[in-house]
């Protein structure tokens, strides 16, 4: 089966995981001090190419190397690359696409480089070191995303990376492979071209071949780009929230990215067992709310846990917990309507809803007629876990299409002594396609994954 990620909280130290799906977290493990834009080349950011080049934008499939000389990257040394895009060529009579478009497969690779006068028309003799594949999947391009009417033209929708890389200075390669598109029509980007003399074949230089799969090709203009980096800080796909002191949270996802954490998780749906209880099944209440309705409401599950045995969260232990239908898990009571159907737009730590865990807080229906007539929400407790799964759940304002589907694992046991170990875990397989392309192009509403304790988040 596709996922999304698994999230890690571990015991003491625990939390989540962000990855391949990759939502936006407005919670306390965003690390990033500030962002830094530089355009390649450095002396085409105010001025235009002198040509044009199709392949990051062609309908059909594309192989294509960006060579880039390490002095045009000296602001992003010690930084993480996080995105890339391109701009029209002042050519361009509009904007493009003219229609929402999304490639099926859009890949990125990045790497160290030969200098861009070492160029060779075989991919891989242009790699050096370890080629690290930072981007994959559908790509979304709502309409309209590159603009025209500008000299030069502004830079178009990022295209952002499923996990960021560290760049440490050195010549860089970026490969992009793609398998095309349809409804609509090629597109060139503003590009230096191959003929003109310097920077082309000093400061960079590009290849490029038809086909997703080439493994050569022939010299190709460079197209212009911007590349996003943000200062690194710690490890995105594991550590801690930079707070100190006992009974916090650790963080790891599932991805190779966490591989140097002491503990992370591996991805693993679970299925509903003989002794799973429904709250929510075809957007039907199967249990009673404790309060709200099937759009903003919660389900209060007292005293069925194993005897003696407690969830421990931020050093305090609980026997019961509240199933919120917006993907929110509390540790005590909290008002699911009255607009907390959506985080805030300040994200963690908040006042509202405190001592919870919010594997996906965005505003869900399961009521709504417009999203799946099947959904379900359900939970089960076995000997050393809760486990509470939202299936099918529609995202209000959405289309037919715009549902999602997660998890929330959470382990128990007689008088813990150290904090509950905490999974969040989202299906690809069991999510709208309207939701995967939505959050693709970060066009999601308003939305967070995390958690937060009385005080600390």
């Amino acid at each position: 089966m596709k996922y999304i990620f698994a999230l890690f909280i571990l015991i003491c130290i625990t939390l989540f995981n962000l990855s391949p799906f990759g939502f936006k977290i407005l919670a306390g493990f965003d690390h990033a001090q500030g962002g830094t834009l530089v355009f390649v080349p450095n002396a085409n950011e105010l001025v235009a190419g002198n040509g044009a080049f199709t392949s990051p934008t062609a309908t059909t499939p594309r192989t294509y190397q960006w060579l880039i000389h390490e002095s045009q990257l000296t602001a992003l040394v010690g930084k993480n690359l996080t995105a890339i895009t391109y701009r029209l060529p002042t050519s361009a009579t509009g904007p493009w696409p003219t229609t929402d478009v999304t490639y099926s497969d859009y890949d990125i690779y990045l790497s160290g480089s030969v200098s861009p006068e070492n160029r060779s028309l075989a991919f891989a003799q242009n790699v050096v070191g370890t080629q690290t594949q930072v981007r994959s999947g559908q790509l979304f391009i709502p309409a309209n995303s590159f603009t025209s009417g500008g000299n030069p033209n502004a830079f178009g929708l990022d295209i952002t990376f499923n996990q960021p890389w560290l760049y440490s200075g050195g010549h860089l390669l970026i490969e992009m492979r793609h398998n095309g598109v349809s409804g609509t029509s090629s597109r060139s980007n503003d590009a230096i071209t191959a003929s003109g003399g310097p920077p082309y074949g000093t400061l960079v230089s590009g290849v490029w071949a038809s086909g997703y799969s080439a493994t050569s090709g022939y010299q190709g203009n460079f197209a212009i780009l911007r590349i996003s980096g943000e200062s690194s800080g710690p490890n995105p796909n594991y550590g801690d929230n930079g707070q100190t002191g006992d009974n916090l949270y650790f963080f790891a996802n599932s991805t190779a990215g966490a591989s140097g954490s002491p503990s992370q998780p591996t991805y693993q749906w679970r299925t509903a067992g003989a002794d799973s209880n429904t709250l929510i099944v075809n957007r039907t209440l199967a249990t009673s709310l404790g309060t709200g309705t099937l759009d903003d409401g919660r389900f209060d599950i007292g005293g069925q846990l194993p005897a003696g045995h407690s969830i421990r969260f931020f050093g305090t232990n609980y026997s019961d917990f509240y199933v919120g239908t917006n993907g929110i898990v509390g540790f005590g009571t909290f008002t699911p309507g009255g607009g907390n159907w959506n985080p805030p737009n300040t994200g963690l730590p908040q006042g509202n809803i405190t001592n919870a865990l919010f594997p996906l807080w965005i505003d869900l229906n399961f009521g709504s007629v417009t999203g799946p007539a099947t959904n379900r929400l359900w939970y089960e407790i076995t000997p050393t876990e809760v486990i509470i799964s939202y299936e099918n759940a529609y995202v209000f304002g959405g289309i037919a299409t715009t549902f999602v589907s997660f998890q929330v694992i959470i382990s128990h046991s007689a008088s813990p002594t150290q904090n509950s170990r905490v999974i969040y875990q989202y299906s690809e397989d069991l999510s709208g396609a309207d939701f995967i392309s939505r959050y693709n192009a970060n066009t999601l509403r308003q939305h967070l994954s995390g958690l937060q304790g009385s005080r600390l988040t």
